[in-house]
């Protein structure tokens, strides 16, 4: 694949798994919202800081060495590729 990009594969909560392009540099909260992945459940589909990294409900696991960690999509930039799991 172009250079330029990088591969989002993404775990939902129902475990389909789908991969995505995306530009490099490009904000994981971002992308997943344009393509309808839901990172809010419940009041927080409303009430969230929409991206501003204060209220914590946009989290998910990323897959990294064979660890799972737990972030905020709102505050990871794609640098590279990436295995993410919904929470």
């Amino acid at each position: 694949m172009n250079e330029d990009k990088v591969k989002i594969k993404i775990l939902d909560t129902q475990g389909n798994c789908k991969e995505l392009w995306v530009e490099v540099g490009s904000n994981l909260r971002e992308v997943l919202l344009r393509n309808q992945f839901s990172l809010y459940q419940g009041k927080f589909k409303t009430l969230n800081c929409k991206g501003m990294g204060v209220c914590g409900s946009c989290k998910i696991i990323v897959r990294e060495r064979d660890e799972d960690w737990e972030r905020r999509a709102c505050q990871i930039q794609c640098f590279q590729d990436l295995e993410i799991r919904l929470k």
